[in-house]
């Protein structure tokens, strides 16, 4: 309907303004807790400062690309230490270090603390779950492109590129 059509724009505009919103946040936390173990003055290191830095210097560029195809390499890049994250952290979990007797156990700054509340009970942080949800099934619109730009598409190699990429993430 070409009245209602604007509600539609207007949606995804906020979805793709609070997405925005969302990564920065996400690159303001990551990389400002990163700069703080740097030599640099502290008034480079602020989270402000470095949210405009990168979205100046590294995501702007990336936006105005044509292409994304030049940044294929770096997401075997992204996958590899995120198995190395993953070793690790498999490491540790087998090892005991984290546990209350392990070695590493004094040195956590925010242990998790487990509620034995009622399961009905509404705690906030759920929201930060609705919002991990929400930017996963960002990726579930874009699953008709994905089959398409495989060669040779067909049902049988989509699901192998989805089995492959559910088992690597």
């Amino acid at each position: 309907n070409d009245k209602s059509g604007w509600i539609i724009s207007l949606l995804i505009t906020f979805k793709c303004l609070f997405g925005a919103l969302a990564y920065s946040i996400i690159i303001g936390d990551s990389f400002t807790s990163l700069a703080a173990t740097t030599n640099l003055p502290s008034y480079l290191i602020t989270r402000t400062n470095i949210i405009i830095a990168i979205s100046t210097f590294v995501l702007l560029p990336l936006c105005s690309l044509k292409s994304l195809t030049a940044l294929a390499p770096f997401s075997l890049l992204g996958l590899g230490g995120t198995l190395y994250a993953a070793l690790f952290m498999a490491i540790r979990l087998f090892d005991g270090s984290y546990l209350p007797t392990g070695q590493f156990y004094q040195s956590i700054v925010n242990k998790p603390k487990f509620s034995t509340g009622s399961v009905l009970s509404l705690n906030p942080k759920i929201f930060v779950l609705l919002s991990m949800l929400s930017t996963a099934f960002i990726s579930h619109y874009n699953a008709p492109r994905f089959y398409k730009e495989l060669k040779q598409p067909t049902s049988k190699r989509f699901n192998q590129v989805t089995i492959w990429s559910f088992s690597l993430s």
